[in-house]
């Protein structure tokens, strides 16, 4: 009787744990390369709670700073990197204070 207990109890929560899906990890952080005075790729797109990493190949130092104020890395040197965890939802213009040619935009859903 007990063994026919269990098989009854796992026959019913079978579809139930095949109906929930797997359970969503964290996002994959996402990178944005500065090479050649350009933020690649731009626009690009992210969750709320993503990290992003922005990585300064060029030989200069450059700088992340939203169009409104909102951000800013503070200088990024060269070969050096600049982390952001992407917190409220929205858009989000930005260039660099040190080359005011640079420009990219960040989609946060």
């Amino acid at each position: 009787m007990t063994l026919r207990w269990r098989g009854l109890s796992l026959s019913l929560l079978a579809p139930l744990a095949l109906a929930a899906g797997p359970v969503p990890g964290p996002s994959p952080a996402r990178r944005i390369e500065i090479r050649n005075f350009v933020f690649a790729p731009s626009p690009d797109t992210v969750r709320t709670g993503q990290v992003v990493t922005f990585r300064n190949h060029d030989i200069v130092p450059h700088t992340v700073t939203a169009d409104s104020s909102a951000l800013d890395s503070g200088t990024i040197a060269a070969g050096k990197e600049w982390r952001l965890t992407a917190k409220r939802k929205g858009v989000v213009h930005y260039h660099c204070r040190l080359h005011p040619t640079m420009h990219g935009t960040l989609v946060i859903r």
